[in-house]
């Protein structure tokens, strides 16, 4: 069975246009099945997705598919953003670029969050675990366990 092509809004050029123009990069992502967001945005190294909605539309035809509310619940990374205007475009890249420029990092995702939670739980686990199978290891001089030199031996030499 071939799936319909996904149809685009009508001010899905234009939006993609201004972001240009604004010096970001874009990738569209319309055609991606499964409601992924409409274009990749990228600006300063980071990337930002979007959803075009045609602003011009009553709000019950701006509404996100039930595959794009779907696929954005799930998505771990930066929320979508939804852009209607090419003033919504301005407004989303001048809080970028001064997000980037106070040394604002971006959100980090779920994922990410989670992983690194993982890892300082696992490294209190090791330590914890350190404690009770040496739990006062005793103090050493690494001389203690060097080799003494055989007496008139030249190393390197014949």
């Amino acid at each position: 069975m071939r799936r319909r092509a996904a149809r685009k809004d009508a001010n899905h050029n234009t939006i993609t246009h201004a972001f240009i123009a604004l010096g970001c990069s874009v990738r569209d992502g319309s055609r991606n099945a499964g409601g992924w967001a409409d274009i990749a945005v990228g600006l300063g190294g980071v990337t930002h997705l979007c959803e075009v909605k045609d602003g011009s539309k009553s709000p019950s035809r701006r509404k996100r598919t039930e595959a794009q509310v779907k696929w954005s619940a799930g998505w771990r990374g930066e929320i979508v953003h939804i852009v209607e205007s090419v003033e919504d475009v301005q407004r989303l890249v001048k809080a970028w670029r001064q997000a980037r420029d106070e040394g604002d990092d971006p959100p980090l995702s779920p994922v990410l969050l989670g992983i690194i939670e993982s890892h300082e739980s696992l490294n209190a686990a090791i330590k914890e675990t350190l404690q009770r199978v040496a739990p006062s290891a005793p103090d050493f001089d690494a001389s203690d366990y060097e080799r003494p030199l055989k007496p008139n031996v030249v190393r390197g030499g014949k």
